[in-house]
């Protein structure tokens, strides 16, 4: 099951753009152990507290429709919240509003069809990027930051990484 969870890890870092892991790493082969069934969503829980869509436990034991919910809710109001705290005089800050880079990452993770293994990659590139760029502005600084953390943490670099308009490689070159 540790092979079949290794195949499965490599597949789905090609699919998500970037390049396999290295494979002479411990962590690549407790992530192995992990994905191959040794411990369920559990397993990402014991190990980091969270799953892979930035879920707690409580949030995946309640099941999707409490996390679709939640993100909604978040979405309305979030702002409402933070907006009323600044005008209240309880906080220093400015306010800036995040609903627009809210509302691209909900329309992310919730169009129809945006979890097909071989539409995704391409959807998040060609829409969902370009559009977290117009409502962001700091959206390229955050990819940025993404592509070196994987790098850094990983050891595997993006052959289409956030915010490029095409892939530069072929995967794995």
């Amino acid at each position: 099951m540790t092979m079949v969870g290794a195949m499965g890890t490599q597949l789905r870092e090609l699919a998500r753009g970037r390049d396999p892991l290295p494979m002479d790493t411990p962590q690549f082969w407790g992530k192995a152990f992990l994905s191959g069934g040794a411990f369920s969503i559990w397993g990402d829980f014991l190990f980091t507290g969270i799953n892979e869509y930035g879920h707690g436990p409580a949030q995946a034991a309640a099941g999707p429709l409490a996390g679709f919910l939640g993100d909604t809710t978040q979405l309305a109001l979030g702002d409402v919240f933070q907006f009323a705290d600044v005008v209240g005089g309880l906080s220093d800050k400015d306010f800036s509003s995040t609903t627009g880079a809210k509302a691209v990452e909900w329309a992310r993770r919730y169009t129809p069809g945006s979890s097909v293994w071989w539409a995704r990659l391409a959807l998040e590139r060609a829409v969902f990027d370009r559009l977290q760029e117009l409502a962001d502005p700091k959206a390229y600084q955050k990819q940025q930051r993404k592509v070196r953390k994987q790098e850094k943490e990983f050891g595997n670099q993006y052959w289409w990484g956030p915010g490029e308009a095409g892939p530069e490689r072929a995967p794995g070159f």
